[in-house]
């Protein structure tokens, strides 16, 4: 009897030590701490760099970003003092804020189209799907080891 005491403490031990860490999300990310200005200044510089745009376009940009980061800071902050839910009501608001979101993405990306020449256009959509599609990778493989 006592032996098997002993085993089942060792097999409750060695399964929670089996268990996957949880990780906090984007909690450490450098861009928390940072202000809409920064970030716009660094994203639009990244996008000078990787679209080789010029100086007007690069204004064009830097405004769209800021713009973009402002709008995103915000509800980052309406979140975290609790004046939005973190969780949707329900399927309707599920549903509003799904479509509020894709319409900002849609306005971004007509606003881009706007502002890049054809070819430069076309490099960002495939570094836009590119990153995308890594995150993608990555939340169907946190998927899979939950199934486990």
């Amino acid at each position: 009897m006592r032996n098997l005491m002993i085993i089942a403490l060792l097999l409750a031990g060695f399964s929670t030590f089996a268990q996957p860490a949880k990780r906090e999300g984007r909690e450490h990310s450098p861009l928390k701490d940072m202000s809409a200005e920064q970030i716009a200044t660094l994203r639009s510089k990244q996008l000078a760099l990787d679209l080789d745009l010029t100086e007007a376009q690069r204004e064009k940009v830097s405004e769209l970003e800021l713009q973009k980061a402002s709008e995103r800071k915000a509800h980052m902050e309406a979140r975290k003092e609790g004046d939005e839910p973190k969780a949707a009501a329900g399927p309707e608001e599920r549903f509003n804020r799904m479509n509020a979101r894709l319409d900002r993405q849609l306005a971004y990306k007509n606003a881009m189209k706007n502002i890049l020449s054809k070819e430069q256009y076309a490099r960002w959509e495939d570094k836009h799907a590119q990153k995308g599609m890594r995150g993608h990778r990555h939340r169907k493989h946190e998927r899979q080891e939950g199934r486990r």
